[in-house]
């Protein structure tokens, strides 16, 4: 998508707001960027996103899966 395709998406937001958080996600390298004659066209690099569940995220899966049966049995209760 392009930086106006990706503003259409979020109408209560300005294109100069939409701009900077485009900005922020290539800088995070969640986006890539690839021009298309005069446009520049994005779309999503999630590997990142994969490293930090490898890293970080996935340590917290035993807390949340214990919370998740805990709320279970409430529910049930």
């Amino acid at each position: 998508m392009t930086a106006g395709e990706i503003a259409a998406e979020f109408p209560a937001l300005s294109r100069a707001t939409v701009s900077k958080h485009v900005g922020t996600l290539r800088r995070a390298r969640l986006l890539r960027a690839r021009t298309h004659g005069r446009e520049m066209r994005y779309t999503l690099n999630a590997a990142p996103l994969t490293e930090v569940y490898e890293s970080w995220l996935r340590t917290f899966l035993p807390v949340l899966e214990d919370s998740l049966v805990h709320l279970k049995h409430r529910a049930e209760s």
